[in-house]
C-alpha cells in the first residue's frame, strides 16, 4: 500500500456509501466480523479518514469528520464528538502548516497488438509519485514492459504502429487543469490551500505544442510561433480508485500567436501573485532572491527578448 493512501482510501468509500447510520445486523463479510451496519459504517469512516491524513488529503477527510460528528452528536456522544472536532481541527492546522509537493501527471500511450487488450491502442494519464519526473517515469514503464520501444516524438501514432506486432510506448508531461478556478484567484487565499484545488479532483489535461506557420521571422519569432493545444478528457477524476484512468475525449485547437502571448503573460502574473503570497504568508524565508530573479526576467529578461518581443 505504500504511496496508495489515497487510492486506498477511495475504494474503501465505494463500499462506505453503500452503507446507511442503521442498526441492522450485517453478517461476517471478508475481514470484517458481524456488527450493526451503523459500526462498521462508523469504522470504515475511521479507516479511510487515516488513510486520507497519510495521504496529506486532509480536504477530503474534513467531511467525513463532519459527517461522523454529526452521529456522535445525535446520540450525546460526547467524548467521540470532541475526538473527532480535534481531528478536524487538526486537519485544518496541517493545511496551513505543512507545504506539499505537487504531484507531476503523466499521459502514456500503448501501441501495437503485443499489449493485453486493456491498454492496447489507448492513452492513460497517470498521477506520478512523490518527487517522480518524467525521467523517472520514462524508466519505471521501461521496466514494467521491457519489451517495449520508446517513442521519440509526440505525434499520434499512425495504422503502421497501430497495427504492428509491436509494443511501443509514448509517454509525456501533462498539466492539470484545476476544476475550481474560484478559489485559485481569490488573493488573500494562503497559497497552500489553493496548491490542492491546483492537483486534485482534475479530470482534463493539456499539453502544448509549439510550432512555426509560415514563414519564420528571424527578428522576431513570436510572431508566427503557434501553439497546438491538446485537451485530454479522463473517464474519473484523479486521485480516485486508481492512479490511472483512459482517456474518453481529446480536443485539439490551435492557439495563435497573439492568444498565446496573452496567455504566457497572464500566467507570469500568476507566478508573481504566488510568489509574493508565499512571502506575505511567510511560507517562503525572509531571503527574497528568488522573487529578485523572477521580476528581472519579466522587467529585464536577457533571454528572447523579453515583454517587449509581444508588444511588438
Amino acid at each position: 500500500m505504500k504511496q496508495c493512501w489515497l487510492e486506498a482510501a477511495f475504494t474503501l468509500m465505494l463500499y462506505w456509501e453503500l452503507l446507511h447510520w442503521e442498526d441492522r445486523t450485517l453478517r461476517e463479510f471478508l475481514h470484517y466480523p458481524a456488527q450493526t451496519e451503523w459500526q462498521r459504517k462508523e469504522g470504515l469512516c475511521r479507516q479511510v479518514i487515516n488513510y486520507f491524513n497519510k495521504g496529506k488529503c486532509w480536504e477530503y477527510g474534513i467531511p467525513l469528520c463532519r459527517e461522523l460528528a454529526s452521529q456522535y452528536e445525535a446520540l450525546y456522544d460526547y467524548h467521540s464528538l470532541s475526538w473527532i472536532r480535534k481531528m478536524e481541527a487538526a486537519y485544518y492546522d496541517n493545511i496551513l502548516e505543512h507545504q506539499r509537493l505537487e504531484p507531476e501527471f503523466f499521459r502514456v500511450g500503448f501501441y501495437g497488438r503485443k499489449f493485453p487488450f486493456y491498454l492496447r491502442n489507448k492513452e492513460f494519464v497517470c498521477r506520478g509519485h512523490d518527487y517522480e519526473r518524467l525521467e523517472a517515469f520514462q524508466q519505471r514503464m521501461l521496466t514494467e514492459f521491457p519489451q517495449a520501444i520508446a517513442m521519440q516524438h509526440l505525434n499520434q501514432p499512425d495504422e503502421t504502429i497501430l497495427q504492428s506486432d509491436a509494443q511501443y510506448l509514448q509517454i509525456y508531461a501533462v498539466c492539470p487543469i484545476p476544476e475550481n478556478v474560484e478559489v485559485l484567484q481569490m488573493e488573500r487565499v494562503p497559497d497552500r490551500i489553493k496548491s490542492f484545488y491546483r492537483v486534485n479532483n482534475i479530470s482534463r489535461f493539456r499539453y502544448d505544442r509549439p510550432f512555426h506557420k509560415g514563414s519564420k521571422d528571424k527578428e522576431n519569432e513570436f510572431k508566427s510561433l503557434w501553439i497546438e493545444r491538446t485537451t485530454l478528457t479522463l473517464t474519473h477524476n484523479l486521485p480516485g480508485i486508481s492512479r490511472w484512468f483512459e482517456v474518453e475525449k481529446r480536443e485539439v485547437l490551435e492557439v495563435s500567436p497573439l492568444e498565446n502571448a496573452i496567455y504566457v503573460v497572464e500566467n507570469k502574473n500568476q507566478e508573481l501573485r504566488t510568489l509574493i503570497s508565499q512571502y506575505q504568508h511567510r511560507q517562503l524565508h525572509a531571503n527574497i532572491n528568488l522573487l529578485s530573479m523572477c521580476l528581472n526576467g519579466v522587467i529585464d529578461a536577457a533571454v528572447n527578448g523579453g515583454i517587449a518581443r509581444y508588444q511588438e
